[in-house]
């Protein structure tokens, strides 16, 4: 009986092999659990790549029933060609801004206005274009939509380590469910800034300063709000300094030695280099080569402000 069963047991494991090499395809269940067992099923399969896929789907859906109900094109739109489809959706997303980083992309700064529009986010437009035959609308999108997908799961990485995991699951369906996270999926800079920004906070956080400046100096190339970047940077440089925690120690006379000894064990835990805070200086060094692409291009550093005038707007006190 037991022999009979071990017989048994090993047809069942081997006849698996045996159909799959008379067959020549893979089975879909070891294909499945193998792709799921790698790094790459995992990413796919987690819980901010579900969010995204959601978002994502609700959106293209809801551009395809708009472009159903509000096309304009002459034949009925359950007929229309797949290339009229193509054409219709991307000029369903490409309004407003998204017309400026549109033309940056295909022909460079051709006015001063245009230095409002910092340059990494047309950058990859024109990149992801050349794959695709110069459809520039479609590029930009694909670029929104990764950077998107990698800003979902960076923020809550970074949430699930300060908070855990229940409060990074509710604060990423808040961030999905946002009016304003429209924008991240639409071709303009947005998504792009929100990855570059959640990501110079997260390895701040973790003491990799170079790295998070490397970042915001990235953001600095997406935003001119990007310059914002340095406060986060500055304030884990400061809480993981050792002179500056023996300045504020000195300052406060009301600092408990048991406040200051959990305070140094925290930052002997992880310490910063010596020269770290030169990483700051990675945001206003992007910020001067842009300032040093625009006076060569257009022959003014600050025609970056003279875009944001056109739209009324300038430097005001809070």
């Amino acid at each position: 009986m037991k022999q009979l069963i071990t017989d048994t047991d090993d047809l069942a494991a081997v006849e698996p092999a045996i159909l799959e090499k008379h067959s020549g395809k893979p089975g879909a269940t070891r294909w499945l659990q193998r792709f799921r067992s790698a790094r790459a099923g995992a990413l796919l399969g987690s819980f901010p790549s579900r969010v995204f896929l959601l978002a994502l789907a609700f959106y293209i859906t809801l551009t395809c029933l708009h472009i159903w109900f509000y096309g304009t094109a002459s034949a009925v739109p359950g007929s229309w060609p797949l290339a009229d489809w193509g054409a219709a959706f991307t000029s369903a997303w490409r309004r407003f801004d998204s017309y400026f980083f549109l033309h940056v992309a295909q022909r460079g700064y051709t006015n001063q206005g245009l230095g409002a529009f910092f340059p990494l986010y047309p950058l990859l437009a024109r990149l992801f274009a050349w794959p695709l035959a110069g459809h520039f609308t479609l590029a930009a999108l694909l670029v929104s939509w990764l950077c998107a997908w990698g800003s979902f799961l960076w923020f809550y990485r970074l949430a699930a380590r300060e908070c855990g995991t229940r409060v990074a699951r509710f604060a990423l369906l808040l961030l999905a469910l946002c009016p304003v996270s429209f924008f991240a999926f639409a071709p303009y800079s947005e998504s792009l800034f929100l990855l570059v920004s959640i990501g110079a906070v997260e390895r701040a956080r973790a003491g990799r300063l170079w790295q998070a400046g490397a970042l915001a100096a990235l953001g600095m190339l997406t935003r001119p709000t990007g310059i914002l970047l340095l406060l986060p940077l500055a304030w884990e440089w400061a809480r993981r300094s050792p002179t500056i925690l023996r300045l504020s120690t000195r300052l406060k006379e009301r600092v408990t030695r048991q406040a200051s000894s959990e305070v140094s064990l925290a930052v002997a835990e992880n310490p910063l280099p010596r020269l770290a805070w030169l990483a700051l200086g990675l945001v206003p060094l992007a910020l001067l080569g842009y300032m040093l692409f625009l006076k060569l291009h257009n022959g003014n550093a600050l025609a970056f402000l003279a875009g944001e005038s056109a739209w009324h707007r300038h430097v005001t006190l809070p």
